[in-house]
Parts: structure tokens; sequence; C-alpha cells
């Protein structure tokens, strides 16, 4: 009820607009409080619950927002028509400004479809130890985007003009990113979207591992719905798309899939592939992939000091080498969205629904001291859990290979007459298998012995003048300490390693 009682208290004329929750699960408590909120005064404030069919539905949020938008239409107490309408997720708390801003930057040109400010949370743990930051999409993405009119929808606190919003047929509900669709969809009938740099609306990030992996798989999924969808934003309904969104759309459909699948497909094999060789590289090849892996690794850190203008490092190194432990656990559900329609027994066994993390309850509760689980059994579900176990197959292939690996260059080295450096930094010790980037599959393990505490959702909150619960200025950044370094030691031993293979084989190019 917080985002309710400060979306009434917004700093606009209560004639104007109306607040409608728009209950999907027709909780009759809910709509008790609703109606009590309205009688204290708040007459611009409406409750509605849609009439769900039995189906399944692909996007119950969609639909309802749907559902919302033709209930308006039918009130006879509320006969205008809304040019405009809002969306707010239920956790996400409005500034009082929010109205006001939005529809300053919405009304500049009657072709803007779409005010979206950025998506702000307030209950990081401290480290962000998952990687759970929006703040590089807001500090780097979307303002890159809006400069080709390339902003997308972000779900929550947009502000829609109601005939763009008609004129695309509603709210897309055939995908678990509807946000995302809905903008390119816009963009693809002439419409613009309006990117405000301004945080408007603070919400909750996902509490736990599992909600946290349950968003991200949902979010994966969607994008290569919509690339489907969308033909990889070569639909001929994307007719009225500018050359840059376009390229900026195919780029979201297709960058993100490749990753998903080649990315755990590369780490499984490629130590396999280096072992299958029957014979060690020559001095000058591999001279040449020490260089230009050295030389990338430079390259990667000019670009994250560059961008260190706008993120910090933490948050700039962990966006890189924070994720492969995800895709891992991700890349199934890429491999069954991939599966063709006649395949539907197997594709409809592994349906994955439109759940919103915020209403994930956590088994491990890992993030409240008071009553998460033990050590034993985080471990094991980190470890063992049938979501987890893609991630523990490739660590466990990791080290694996890397034994095998290195017992099988110290045979070659002890056999044959060839230099120990050509030998290993070919192999078991090459910078090019990029073993720092494997020590990300730990980071499930290393995130159960030792969980992040993170404050009940009240001591992060105080009231206003208004007695209206707001986020408190301490937890509207994100909390770092002198440990920070730890999650960021893998990105600077690619470097040094690196370096120093190409020192050694460099200037020290003989038998050792």
């Amino acid at each position: 009820m917080d985002t309710v009682a400060a979306a009434c208290s917004i700093d606009y004329p209560v004639d104007s607009y109306r607040v409608i929750v728009s209950d999907d699960g027709n909780d009759q408590g809910l709509r008790c409080k609703v109606l009590t909120l309205k009688k204290l005064g708040h007459a611009n404030l409406f409750y509605h619950a849609r009439e769900k069919s039995a189906a399944v539905e692909r996007n119950p949020k969609a639909n309802n927002i749907n559902s919302a938008l033709q209930w308006i239409q039918k009130q006879t107490s509320c006969p205008r028509k809304a040019e405009w309408f809002a969306v707010l997720d239920c956790d996400m708390i409005p500034d009082s400004e929010f109205l006001q801003v939005l529809l300053s930057h919405a009304t500049k040109d009657d072709r803007i479809a779409m005010a979206v400010p950025p998506q702000k949370y307030y209950n990081y743990p401290v480290n962000d130890p998952l990687y759970q930051s929006m703040n590089l999409q807001d500090a780097l993405d979307d303002p890159a985007r809006a400069t080709f009119g390339g902003t997308w929808c972000g779900g929550s606190g947009f502000l829609a003009r109601r005939s763009a919003i008609d004129a695309i047929g509603g709210i897309p509900n055939s995908t678990l990113t509807e946000d995302i669709l809905c903008g390119l969809m816009l963009n693809g009938k002439g419409w613009r979207i309006a990117y405000v740099d301004r945080p408007l609306q603070w919400g909750l990030a996902p509490d736990s591992i599992d909600a946290h992996i349950a968003q991200r798989r949902r979010w994966a999924v969607g994008n290569l719905q919509n690339a489907k969808i969308l033909k990889f934003c070569w639909s001929r309904e994307l007719g009225k798309i500018s050359p840059l969104q376009r390229l900026a759309g195919f780029s979201y459909c297709f960058v993100p899939n490749v990753r998903y699948i080649v990315q755990p497909i590369g780490f499984l094999l490629m130590p396999w592939a280096i072992l299958s060789r029957s014979a060690s590289m020559d001095y000058e090849t591999l001279w040449y992939l020490l260089f230009w892996t050295f030389v990338g690794q430079v390259l990667y850190f000019c670009k994250v000091r560059v961008q260190m203008e706008v993120a910090s490092a933490h948050t700039l190194l962990q966006r890189e080498f924070g994720q492969y432990w995800l895709r891992n656990i991700v890349w199934p559900s890429i491999i069954i969205e991939l599966l063709p329609e006649a395949l539907g027994n197997i594709r409809q066994r592994f349906f994955l629904p439109f759940v919103s993390s915020g209403s994930i309850k956590s088994v491990l509760a890992e993030r409240d001291p008071q009553i998460r689980v033990p050590l034993a059994r985080r471990l094991w579900t980190v470890v063992l859990g049938r979501k987890y176990l893609p991630n523990t197959i490739m660590l466990i292939n990791a080290v694996v290979a890397f034994i095998v690996l290195l017992r099988a260059d110290m045979d070659r080295y002890r056999t044959s007459d060839e230099s120990a450096l050509i030998i290993f930094l070919g192999s078991s010790l090459s910078p090019i298998l990029t073993w720092e980037c494997q020590l990300s599959f730990l980071i499930p393990i290393l995130y159960a012995i030792c969980p992040p505490t993170v404050p009940q959702r009240r001591e992060m909150m105080e009231l206003d003048s208004q007695g209206i619960w707001r986020v408190r200025d301490e937890y509207k950044r994100e909390p770092t300490d002198q440990w920070a370094v730890l999650e960021e030691v893998q990105a600077y031993l690619g470097l040094i390693w690196s370096g120093i293979a190409l020192w050694l084989i460099r200037y020290h190019p003989t038998r050792m």
C-alpha cells in the first residue's frame, strides 16, 4: 500500500488524474484497504480486479494492464477518456513530481508515445555479489540509446499515450518481456519514446538468489521470444523504424542470445579441443595469440577507465565477469525456447510462466540472519539444486579440464625437447583459455557460504511530511565496503597473467 499512498499524493491536481489499483489476484483484503484509503479523502482512487480465464497466460501482467485500460473506459463515474496513463509495479514508490516531470517531456511532441524514467532500487546488498545492479543501464545504455531514438520501455514507471498503445493493439501479451516488445513496436509505427534521465521511482530488486535467477531467466527467454516475433527486427510490422533503431533492435535480439548459447559451449569444449591437438603451437603463432590476448585485456580496462566517469569500477567489472555463472543456469531455458513447435510436448513440459520476482519466496531466506537456513542446506541447494546443476557441471568440467591439461603438459615436457613455456603457455596455463572467467562459476557457492544481510524494508524508509513512506537517502546509493575488491580479483587476474605470459614468451622462449 506504500505505492498506492504515494501515487495518491503525487503533486498534481487531484481532479486531473486517477489511481487504479489493478489487482491480478482479486485479493479481498487488498480491496478493503484500497476502499478504506479512498474513504479517507482520496476520491480519485479506484480498485479493479479482472476476470481471468482458466487458460495459462503467457504474460498476465500485460493482460492486467490491458484489462485496466478497458475497465477505465467503461466506468460511468470516470467518463473522461484518459489521454495518458502511467504504469507502476506494486513495489515502486513514485516521487511527488512523478507526473509533472514525465508529462513535461511527453508533451513536447505529438509523436512521443512514452516517457520513460530509470528504475531505481534501494535494497541492493553490500557489494552487490550477484550483480543485480541496473545502474549501468541507467548511466550508460539508456542515454546512449536515447541519442538515436532507441529508448526502451522499462516496464515500470513509464507514461504512455493511450492512442499510441491502441495503435499497436494494446500492451503485447505474447512474450515474457512485454515492455521491450512494446517499445520496439511503437518505434515500428513511427512513434518516439522519450528517455527522462531522472530518478522518479524507487522499488525492490529481487531479494534472493532464486528470485534473481528467475528474473534474469524471464528476461533472457523474453528476449528470444521478442526476436522471433520481430524476426530479429526485420519484420514488416516495423515499417517506420529508423536504420539506427533497427540496428539497435537487431543487436538487442541477436547479441544476448549468442552469448547465452555460445559462451557455455565455448567454456565446455575449448579446453578439450586444445587437449586433442597432436603437437604444441609453434613459437610465432603462440606469441601472436598471447599478444592479441593482452591487447584485448588492455583495451577492456581502457574502456572501463573511460566509463568510470559515470559508474564505479566495481560495477563495471562485475558487469563483465559476474554474469558467466548466470548464463550457465539460463542456457537450458534458451535451448528449450529454440526447439521447434513440432516438439510441443517438450516445450510444454518446460513452459516458463511469467512470475514477478517480488512474489518469489526463497526457501533459503539467505539475506535475513534471523531466518536464513543452515549453511549445509544453502550449499546443497546451490550445488545440487536442479536449477543450479548446469553451473555445477560447468565448474566440474573446468576443474577436470585444467587438471587433465596440466598433467598432459607435464608428461609432454618430460618426454620432449620442447620449451616448457611453449608447452604450458600454449595449453593448460594459456591466457587464451580465460580461466579467470570460469572462476565466476564459484559465485553462487561463495554467496551461499557468506550471504549478505539486507535490512528490513521499513528500516530503509522514513515518513515524509505528508505521512508517506519514502526511501531514505543513504539507501539510494549502491553500498560497497573494503571487501568489494575480492569480487574484482578475477578481472585483474586476466590482465596480469596475460601480461606475464607475453613477457615470458617474448624474452624467455627457451626450455626452462
